[in-house]
Formats: structure tokens, C-alpha cells, sequence
């Protein structure tokens, strides 16, 4: 970027950028007038207890109490309903003992009770962590160990946890109806916090903690709202797993924004498709992996799914042929965004962008800062690959007990998970691979993401995954899954490689498979897939 260019963004970021932000909160419809009762509620809260999530709910629930918040199977319940529920809930916690700073565990699949204690935990000062509902008991002790969980919300009976568990819905209901409806007592530096544990694909799972009064920035949130156009009257469809950042991070930006949030259990593409037929849904966030299987979906496209504004696609990479055949069956309004569960947004390819910048993951949301680091710990310049370190208010604040990983991803303010990038000089991002994922073979580094992109320019190739799988003459030895659309072999595929890789890059041995091993977020789990390939190897009684 010129010395002018710098100055001009510098010019923008001082003048123009406050005027945007006023709007997009118009767009959005925040910046309307408020009822008097409203008002002095909201007043009240705030001198009380100071700037909380909790203050934005409030506001909702004495602005339009009658309007429905969250929509689950034959459930609905208004905002009003929603925050007596939540009211009751943190008194009965309270009555259990949780205190600011105390850990309450939420392991259920996507349900209304999941916004209602999470809402509620939050409401009194504790500490939040979300568990995979589907993981083995055993799994889910450990976790619970880790946590030091006081109270545990699940629907299983088989966890058998050191903690209280309230089971839901029995039990849950008969709580609430007992519990008082005041407003709990709170002491105003009371601040919850979120711990949310990534995918675990790569080892033992990690907790990143989160601040909630940092999630409720306004300044930041006003930066997204610039990016992708929320909007007050939107109807927000929830099917990620809420256990994961996409799936709750995205409801509670549909509750902050006082949308109504259609609660899908397990998405399946007919499950999809008659949430946003019937509810007219309007924005909703998925993985590639949900894209995909909604535009392969024959019946698809015999349902009504105009309604649909905003289509948020997060945690992995977005494929150009499934981007494509998204925009055929819905229009211009998937938005790709990056980040992490550390990181939470940093940055988002607008559908003007995906055209303009393909293979970009677009600019940072106003409010992030990105670095592009080097070996030698140096910012590198344009167009240069390096680690990518991002800073904003929405960065974890630590790992969950583990001091030596977190003085390692965790830098003057910026938070790193080891993904590979560069920016151009229009400072557009795009993100070649994990450093997690690099193979070291015959002493040269080679990233899968390179090999991936090769193999899928086959047009006989439906998808793909390589990693690297011990080898005593290699070191590592590049191999891939392949997912083929029509017959093809692994010598084809190879060749076709030799063509267009290095001679690193190039698999030495290709699998032709039916599906991609994945976990409960979509991601494909190439942990998985390494373990298994040499029993994979000797079924076939394969010695190449």
C-alpha cells in the first residue's frame, strides 16, 4: 500500500467511518425512538449493574414484549415470557449456590433451554462452557473436571457429573415454576464469561475463555453490522450446533439484535428449508458442509427461500463450486466469514467481494486489526504468506488451564491459531492453510490446502483431503481421500497432479472414498483420517 493510500484510509478510518457506523445502525433499525417505560428500565438496569448483555435483553422485553423470540417445533415464546423464564432460572441457580465466577455446563443439542440458561448463568456473573451434547460420557466427566462445573444443564442421564444437574425438560420445568420471578440480586462487577472448546481435530480439546461484557461491544458489534446487514425486524435461523461458537454466537446475535430465532434441532436440507418457508426466515449461519448438502438437495429449489437476506457461512473453507451452486438456488446473500473460536470475527467476504476477490476471505471487520507474521516474528509485506495474528475486543481472553499453549497463541493483544495468509496490496485476505496442518515430506514443507486445491480443479473430483501419514523413506508421506463425481483411478489422479503441483505436493498415494470423515461441526477430521489410513492400507493389501 502507497504512502497516499495510507493516507486516505487513515482520512477514512478519522471521518467517513463514524458516519458509516450511524449508518448502518439506521439500517439496522437500532436507532429508534424508545417507550418511556422502556427507557426507565433500561436506565435503571444500567446505574444498577452497568453495561451487561442482559441491559439489551431488557430493552427488548419492554419494548416489544408480545413479539416472539425463539420458535422451537410447536414452542413459542415472546420476549417477555423469555425473561421471566431467564429471571427464574437465575434465581434458582443462585438458590444452588452459583456465584459470580462459579462455572455452570450447558450439554444439550440445539433447544430453547440452551439460549435460556446460558442467558440466565450470564445474568448472575458465571462462567459459561458449552459441551458436545453426542460426546462419550467419560469425555464429558473429564471436561466437567476441567470446567470445576457447580451445576450441569443436559437432557442425558448417563453423565453421572460431580455437579448438580438439572435434567431438562423434566426437572428444568418444574425448577422454573418453583423459582421466583425477580429480578436476581447481581453485584454490579459481577462479569460472565463463555468457555468454549474447539473441535478437537487436532488433539486434546481447548477451552477458550471469553469475556460477555466484550461480546456486548458496541463499537465492534457496530463495525459487523457495516459488514453484513443485520436488521432489529430479521427472523434468525439457528441450526450450527449452539455448543460450538458459530451456532451460539449467532443466535445471540439474533437475540442482541432482538430478532426471532427459529430453533432447528438437527439441520437436514428439508429441515432447513421448511424453517425458512414457514417462518420467512431471513438470516441464518451455517458451515460449508450444510451449503453443500442444501444446494445437492433435489428439493430444494421447490420451496420458497426468497426471504432469505443473509446467509453467514463460517468454520471452514468455502469451496467456489459449492459458493456457486449456493447462489443459483438463493441469490447474492451468502457472506463467508473468517475466524475461530479465539478469534471470534475477523474478517468477511461480502458476495461483492467473492466476485471480485475470489479465494478471498475479505476485509477485516472494522474494529480488527490483522498482522501477517513471519519466521523471524516480523510483519511481512504484502502478498507475503505468514501466520496470521488478529486483535480485537472479541479475542479470548486465555485458554482453559493451559498457561504454556496460551503464552504461545496469545501476543500483545492479538490472538493467533496457526492459520497461513497473506493480504493484497487492496487489503484483501486470503488463508492458504493451518501451520497445524503442515507436512513436512523428503525435508520440504507442503500445505494440504495446495494439493486439495489441485486435485478439485479435476472436474471428475467431488472433494478431497490430504494429510500426511508416517513414512520411513519420506518422513511424512502425502496421501489423500478422494470423493470422485464419476469414474476415475488414483494413477489418473496423480498425473493429473504432477501437472500442476511440485513434486512434494504431489500424493503419493490417493484413496478413493465415498465420504470424508467429518466431526459434529462439518469439519472434515483429517486427525481421523491420518490414524486410520494404514488399516486402510492393509485391507486393501496395498504395498506402494
Amino acid at each position: 500500500m502507497s504512502l497516499f493510500d495510507r493516507v486516505a484510509d487513515e482520512a477514512r478510518r478519522r471521518v467517513l467511518r463514524p458516519l458509516e457506523d450511524v449508518a448502518a445502525l439506521a439500517r439496522s433499525g437500532v436507532l429508534r425512538p424508545l417507550t418511556p417505560r422502556t427507557t426507565f428500565e433500561v436506565a435503571r438496569q444500567f446505574l444498577k449493574e452497568g453495561v451487561k448483555m442482559h441491559l439489551v435483553y431488557t430493552l427488548h422485553a419492554t419494548q416489544s414484549p408480545s413479539k416472539p423470540a425463539i420458535v422451537f417445533e410447536d414452542t413459542v415464546r415472546t420476549w417477555s415470557q423469555l425473561m421471566d423464564r431467564i429471571r427464574r432460572l437465575s434465581n434458582h441457580l443462585t438458590a444452588w449456590g452459583v456465584r459470580p465466577g462459579n462455572t455452570v455446563a450447558i450439554m444439550l443439542p440445539n433447544r430453547p433451554e440452551f439460549i435460556e440458561a446460558n442467558a440466565a448463568a450470564m445474568r448472575i456473573g458465571a462462567t459459561v462452557a458449552y459441551l458436545n451434547p453426542r460426546m462419550p460420557a467419560s469425555e464429558a466427566r473429564a471436561l466437567l473436571s476441567r470446567t470445576g462445573a457447580r451445576v450441569l444443564v443436559t437432557h442425558r442421564e448417563d453423565i453421572n457429573a460431580n455437579a448438580r444437574t438439572l435434567f431438562v425438560p423434566t426437572y428444568y420445568e418444574g425448577a422454573l415454576a418453583a423459582a421466583p420471578s425477580n429480578e436476581p440480586d447481581v453485584p454490579r462487577g459481577a462479569e460472565g464469561k463463555v468457555v468454549v472448546f474447539t473441535s478437537g481435530t487436532t488433539g486434546r480439546p481447548k477451552g477458550a475463555v471469553r469475556s460477555t461484557e466484550s461480546m456486548a461491544s458496541p463499537a465492534l458489534f457496530t463495525g459487523f453490522l457495516r459488514t453484513i446487514p443485520l436488521r432489529m425486524s430479521d427472523v434468525h435461523l439457528v441450526v450450527c450446533p449452539m455448543y460450538h461458537s458459530s451456532g451460539s454466537g449467532f443466535a445471540t446475535a439474533g437475540l442482541l439484535m432482538g430478532n426471532t430465532c427459529v430453533i432447528v434441532e438437527k439441520f437436514s436440507p428439508e429441515a432447513f428449508c421448511r424453517a425458512v418457508e414457514t417462518h420467512k426466515v431471513t438470516t441464518t449461519a451455517v458451515v460449508p458442509t450444510m451449503l453443500h448438502q442444501l444446494t445437492a438437495w433435489p428439493d430444494a429449489k421447490h420451496y420458497d427461500l426468497s426471504s432469505l437476506r443473509v446467509v453467514v457461512c463460517t468454520g471452514a473453507a468455502l469451496r467456489e463450486e459449492v459458493r456457486e451452486a449456493a447462489r443459483d438456488l438463493l441469490g447474492e446473500v451468502v457472506y463467508d466469514l473468517y475466524g475461530s473460536t479465539e478469534m471470534a470475527w475477523v474478517s468477511v467476504a461480502t458476495p461483492d467481494d467473492q466476485r471480485r476477490k475470489p479465494g478471498s476471505v475479505g476485509r477485516p471487520v472494522p474494529g480488527v486489526d490483522i498482522r501477517i507474521v513471519g519466521p523471524d516474528g516480523r510483519e511481512v509485506e504484502p502478498g507475503q504468506p505468514g501466520e496470521i495474528w488478529a486483535g480485537s475486543s472479541l479475542g479470548m481472553q486465555g485458554y482453559l488451564d493451559d498457561p504454556e499453549l496460551q503464552a504461545e497463541r496469545m501476543k500483545s493483544g492479538y490472538v493467533s491459531v496457526r492459520d497461513i495468509g497473506y493480504i493484497d496490496d487492496e487489503g484483501y485476505l486470503f488463508v492458504v492453510d493451518r501451520a497445524d496442518d503442515m507436512i513436512i515430506s523428503g525435508g520440504v514443507n507442503v500445505y494440504p490446502a495446495e494439493t486439495e486445491i489441485a486435485l478439485e480443479s479435476n472436474r471428475k473430483v467431488k472433494e478431497s483431503a490430504v494429510v500426511g501419514v508416517p513414512d520411513p523413506k519420506w518422513g511424512e508421506k502425502i496421501v489423500a481421500a478422494v470423493v470422485a463425481r464419476e469414474t476415475v483411478t488414483d494413477e489418473e489422479l496423480i498425473d493429473w497432479c504432477k501437472q500442476k503441483l511440485a513434486y512434494a505436493a504431489v500424493p503419493k498415494e490417493i484413496r478413493l472414498v465415498d465420504e470424508l470423515p467429518r466431526n459434529d461441526v462439518g469439519k472434515v477430521d483429517k486427525k481421523r483420517l491420518a490414524k486410520e489410513w494404514p488399516s486402510r492400507r492393509e485391507a486393501k493389501g496395498d504395498e506402494r
